[in-house]
């Protein structure tokens, strides 16, 4: 990663690269309503068995989950700026399935009443530029992604709930967009983080709207937006996937 960054800095030097005259910190804390939807094939599943869909474990409904991120910015220009986020996704339902599936290296057949329950977490590392353009700013730089937890499903009755795990880390591109409307508090805002190797590829995507006041040195305010994360996984060794995670977020916002 460390020869990444040093080439963005090499193709930013021409550009206004912006530092800060003092420390600054970014801290957002706020909650996602995503829904699961898309598909997955288990580790050793045979290829004549359909794909388990979420909408057949239904899981694939909304439900609240927690991201939260902090940045540090200094006026070190040549060092990079810091970014760390975390990004908790959770969703559980109890269905009776409507067709004979394969998980983890059991068999559940048609009618069969499951809990299935799916819980990873994201937790971000980014290492990024500023370019001022104001009122846009735009944000350049590379992620190192961690992405860990679980997926269950278990029989009605059963003592054992059969786990595959979902682990990696995942170096991604980063970019994030900000133009202050002149003359108004209000804010649009894009972000991606996207990371693509053949047929494998994971994105997130973020746009929002932040509504700040500033005042002593202290901007407070509020984001409303809607992100996505599409993840494309064909590895046969492992548990493949095919999934989008999609919904409004909102998040109280503090720079200083």
């Amino acid at each position: 990663m460390t020869k990444y960054l040093t080439l963005i800095a090499l193709v930013l030097m021409p550009i206004n690269i912006y530092a800060e005259t003092m420390l600054g910190i970014d801290l957002d804390i706020g909650t996602w309503n995503a829904s699961i939807d898309g598909e997955i094939v288990s580790e050793n599943s045979p290829q004549t068995l359909p794909p388990i869909n979420m909408s057949t474990l239904g899981i694939d409904q909304g439900q609240q989950n927690n991201h939260f991120s902090l940045s540090l910015r200094h006026p070190l220009t040549p060092l990079p700026n810091i970014k760390f986020a975390y990004t908790a996704i959770g969703a559980n339902a109890t269905e009776t399935l409507s067709n004979a599936i394969i998980f983890a290296d059991n068999n559940y057949a048609a009618a069969t009443e499951v809990t299935s329950e799916i819980d990873f977490t994201i937790t971000d590392l980014t290492f990024f530029y500023r370019i001022d353009l104001a009122p846009v700013s735009i944000d350049l730089g590379l992620t190192a992604r961690k992405v860990s937890g679980d997926l269950s499903i278990t029989e009605a009755g059963a003592i054992v709930s059969p786990k595959e795990e979902i682990d990696g880390t995942i170096p991604m591109l980063h970019m994030d967009l900000q133009f202050n409307i002149p003359g108004t508090s209000l804010r649009l805002g894009a972000q991606a983080n996207y990371s693509g190797n053949g047929d494998d590829s994971f994105s997130d995507y973020i746009g929002k709207l932040s509504i700040v006041s500033d005042g002593w040195g202290l901007d407070l305010g509020i984001d409303l937006g809607y992100r996505i994360i599409e993840i494309e996984s064909s590895d046969e060794s492992s548990l493949q996937a095919a999934l989008d995670v999609g919904g409004p977020f909102i998040a109280l916002l503090m720079r200083f």
